[in-house]
């Protein structure tokens, strides 16, 4: 097998990518690239997937769950894999995650409220009082026209969080310990109180999701994936090995989760909406799943072929544009929902259709972003997380 290194040289935030601040890499990761793109295809799928079911396509259901069960932790792993202990004041701190997290979080949301006027525009179902009272929400965290960019709003309490775990604690042992201590709590606060979760900018989640976000900086800072080395055939097959042992415990226990979820909710893990079933399952299946995904990301960016196709195909692509990616997603769900009802009346109830359907659907919705993605970033780059804009984009 053909190698590479997984580390190559790129001019650090020319990407608008969820969970990195600015210079946190001086050197982009390529299999975390990879991770970060194949974590928001599961996103596109997932959410067809979601709708499919919504309209009682049971074959969707079990993949849809599957997907749901990790594919958040996941991010919220690797947004900890590139953190660096927070330095300097907290004014400072927090600016920059302003500008990184909230001012796409209320962008992406102000697009959503535009959307929703002109489709209610078009039935003839203009509401004002409705969008005034959702447009006050956002002072709340609540992403009330954009329900994608709840993770957002999370990320930056969960960095929050961080920062004063970080300055109270200053080993990494200790600060898994805290991060365990707040999983329970939140996980306890949240399993009647989904309002309250929702209306304090998550922090009542981001107490849950810290656990994913503190593992993925132990996993850096512990050097367990030797990053900047080149691969010999033992580390390939380590990744191989890891994968597969991380897939099979994902598929034999994200089923099990089946108690404990929010009562209005289908027993499928939402971390938006604070419903995780049982805690331990969802964080064995979370931890598996997220694991899984960042082996096989280092697996195929172990091989120089690999990494060349998926870079012809747009894998990077996805990795490098994760943030605006997410934003986008959101503006689609809507229609995704209508797509899904139009389906449901034609289409048989088939995994081997509505599967590589699905697959197709998810594709053809990242095709529609690109040319939305690069025009944000060339025109609007300091509202999707850039920073610096005319500076980065005229070199």
């Amino acid at each position: 097998m053909a190698q590479s290194r997984t580390i190559v040289m790129d001019k650090p935030m020319q990407q608008a990518d969820i969970g990195i601040p600015k210079n946190s890499l001086s050197t982009r990761i390529l299999w975390l690239d990879f991770a970060k793109s194949y974590g928001m295809i599961l996103v596109f799928l997932g959410h067809i997937l979601e709708s499919l079911s919504q309209h009682d396509f049971t074959s969707a259901f079990l993949t849809y769950k599957a997907i749901y069960s990790f594919h958040i932790p996941l991010f919220f792993l690797l947004s900890g894999y590139i953190s660096k202990p927070p330095k300097g004041s907290f004014a400072k701190y927090i600016s920059i995650r302003i500008s990184s997290r909230i001012v796409p979080f209320v962008f992406f949301n102000i697009l959503g409220l535009m959307g929703r006027i002109l489709l209610d525009l078009a039935s003839k179902n203009l509401n004002f009082t409705a969008y005034l009272s959702d447009s006050l929400s956002l002072l709340r965290g609540v992403p009330a026209f954009n329900i994608t960019t709840w993770f957002l709003a999370c990320l930056f309490a969960v960095e929050v969080v961080h920062f004063v775990v970080c300055r109270i604690l200053k080993s990494e042992r200790s600060r898994l310990l805290a991060a365990a201590l707040l999983f329970g709590l939140g996980w306890f606060v949240t399993l009647e109180n989904r309002e309250l979760a929702m209306n304090l900018w998550f922090f009542p989640e981001a107490m849950v999701a810290y656990i994913f976000y503190i593992s993925g900086s132990v996993l850096r800072h512990s050097n367990y994936f030797n990053d900047g080395d080149a691969k010999p055939e033992s580390s390939i097959s380590k990744d191989a090995i890891g994968f597969w042992v991380s897939f099979i415990i994902m598929l034999l226990t994200f089923n099990l989760n089946e108690s404990l979820f929010y009562h209005e909710l289908p027993k499928v893990v939402f971390m938006g909406l604070s419903s995780h079933g049982q805690p331990l399952l969802f964080l064995i299946t979370g931890l598996a799943g997220s694991l899984a995904t960042i082996y096989l990301a280092r697996w195929s960016a172990s091989s120089q072929s690999l990494s060349s196709l998926q870079n012809r195909l747009g894998i990077k692509f996805i990795g490098l544009n994760t943030l605006v990616l997410l934003g986008l997603n959101g503006l689609l769900m809507p229609f995704n929902y209508k797509l899904a009802g139009k389906l449901a009346s034609v289409l048989p109830d088939q995994p081997f259709i509505v599967l590589p359907l699905s697959l197709g659907l998810a594709a053809i919705s990242l095709a529609i972003c690109v040319p939305l993605v690069l025009g944000l970033k060339r025109f609007l780059p300091q509202f999707v997380g850039l920073y610096r804009p005319s500076a980065k984009l005229t070199q």
